[in-house]
């Protein structure tokens, strides 16, 4: 019988576990930390499946030139479009918005606004088409002119071992929002709708701009153990304007709950995409994820299917 070998772990793990641990120690002090090492345990046994029946990889994408522009080019839209959302989370006044880009932007979502079917706004998918064309475009058109192409992005092929890891991380997802349908809390229609604006809002463009683009530039400069820390760091900072805003300006328990949080799933994700080559099936966890939790008495649901 095959023995249960522990994957080879990296400093860069060692370092976000001590982060997380710290910020949940920090967390604690206000809320229970029940829900947050509960996510942790889940996602940690999803990595764990995944390196089991993945082969970790040394390979890195190709540089292409101009590799300073590059990574000026990923910073431009990461601090843009952290400012954006401190803006929209009302952290910061909406005149600190960059100059030409915010004013464009704004004025792209209204456009959409008037044109778009009222059923299409509602979900929220007029942002999702903002952020893809103001968050992901402009970098891609990037780093297409520096010579690097869509598996130089996050959108390689996959490899072996990836079909299972796509089952392990989305059955119970995909059966959870077939207990919607199937138990009548919410019409097929209504599924679809919030699936369309999750992948646009967050996960297509989230992960092809953090797992792909980003993480890409910080695999050729840091390797792949410290860009994958890195850039969940990056992701988690990204949405520390959300995360103050929910916990009314209190600095330590935003970043606690930016760490325990959208940096652990962005270490996941980041995880996931490293061993199989591809963004694609941590795009879908996220898409599917973020519907999720927007679903009331999700739990219910599911347990009425059977």
């Amino acid at each position: 019988m095959q023995s249960l070998r522990l994957p080879r772990i990296s400093h860069g793990f060692w370092l976000f576990a001590a982060l997380f641990v710290a910020a949940e120690i920090e967390r604690a002090r206000y809320q229970s930390p029940l829900f947050p090492l509960m996510e942790a345990a889940l996602l940690g046994t999803l990595c764990w499946c995944t390196a089991r029946i993945t082969q970790r990889t040394d390979e890195t994408p190709r540089r292409g030139r101009f590799f300073a522009l590059q990574l000026f080019a990923a910073v431009f839209v990461i601090v843009t479009i952290g400012i954006s959302g401190a803006i929209f989370n009302k952290i910061i006044p909406a005149s600190a918005g960059m100059p030409l880009w915010e004013p464009s932007a704004s004025a792209f979502s209204i456009f959409l606004t008037r044109h778009l079917p009222t059923t299409l706004t509602e979900f929220g998918i007029t942002n999702g088409i903002r952020n893809f064309i103001f968050d992901l475009v402009p970098l891609g058109i990037v780093l297409f002119a520096c010579g690097l192409g869509l598996r130089d992005m996050g959108l390689g092929r996959f490899r072996p071992g990836s079909l299972k890891v796509a089952l392990i991380w989305l059955t119970i997802p995909i059966v959870a929002f077939i207990a919607i349908v199937a138990t009548h809390q919410r019409p097929l229609s209504f599924v679809a709708l919030l699936w369309l604006s999750n992948l646009l809002q967050n996960g297509l463009t989230e992960e092809l701009l953090f797992r792909g683009m980003i993480l890409g530039r910080l695999r050729n400069l840091l390797g792949n153990d410290w860009g994958l820390v890195t850039q969940a760091l990056l992701f988690g900072m990204w949405h520390y304007g959300l995360d103050l805003s929910t916990f009314h300006g209190n600095i330590l328990l935003a970043a606690s709950s930016m760490i325990t949080s959208q940096a652990l799933f962005g270490y996941a994700w980041g995880f996931v995409a490293l061993r199989t080559g591809n963004v694609l099936i941590g795009s879908a966890c996220h898409l599917l994820s973020d519907s999720i939790s927007e679903i009331p008495n999700l739990a219910n649901s599911f347990v009425s299917l059977f």
